[in-house]
């Protein structure tokens, strides 16, 4: 909550697409989760979880030596060989929380490139983006944060894992982005006419009623 919901009111202040007026109106049947709204939650929430679980297990199995100690969920003496498995929730943490950030800046447009786009214009939401990586990065470094709150431990090695996991969460936007930006258009023509030939349908069956 501390890091995620200042992005999310950030892009409440999003200025209007400049394009927005020259969007064709859509038929009031349907809702705001449109196909393409859906389809941006699947993909987008499989690539993170999938990066976040990979980073997980590279950093217990790959870099460290696989043991998941016992009761690593309680504090104190019961912890026993817990090293391992903090410092990969550790990796869990802080690539889900930067990716969630991130992906803050990605829902400026929902087709447009990252890198195209002017971060700046919308300075709530920069800043929200930039201060929560702050507030993110030095958690596993807080005595009696890292270790009682979200158990969890220090890091080295781990940060270029997760900066691979960042690398290759910009690079799939990109390439989702890409097929949108070149397909979905087609796609969108053809869901369209789908919905009028539903809508007409329904008024059919009311006037035969």
């Amino acid at each position: 909550m501390v890091t995620s919901s200042p992005p999310a009111m950030g892009l409440g202040l999003e200025p209007a697409h400049p394009k927005v007026m020259k969007r064709p109106s859509r038929k009031g049947k349907f809702g705001i989760f449109t196909t393409e709204v859906i389809v941006d939650i699947f993909f987008y929430g499989i690539l993170m979880g999938t990066l976040c679980l990979a980073g997980f297990m590279i950093s217990l199995y790959v870099i460290g030596d696989g043991n998941l100690g016992i009761n690593c969920n309680s504090s104190g003496v019961n912890s026993i060989n817990c090293t391992t498995v903090y410092r990969s929730r550790t990796v869990s943490f802080i690539s889900m929380s930067s990716l969630l950030l991130i992906h803050g800046w990605n829902c400026k447009d929902s087709q447009k490139s990252l890198f195209t786009m002017n971060l700046w214009e919308n300075k709530f939401l920069f800043f929200s983006v930039i201060i929560g990586l702050c507030l993110t990065f030095p958690t596993p470094y807080i005595p009696g944060i890292h270790d009682s709150v979200f158990k969890q431990g220090p890091i080295d090695v781990e940060w270029a894992v997760i900066g691979c996991i960042i690398v290759l969460f910009v690079f799939g936007s990109e390439i989702y982005k890409l097929f949108k930006r070149k397909f979905w258009k087609a796609l969108r023509i053809v869901s369209s006419n789908v919905e009028e030939v539903m809508v007409d349908e329904d008024h059919s069956d009311t006037d035969t009623n």
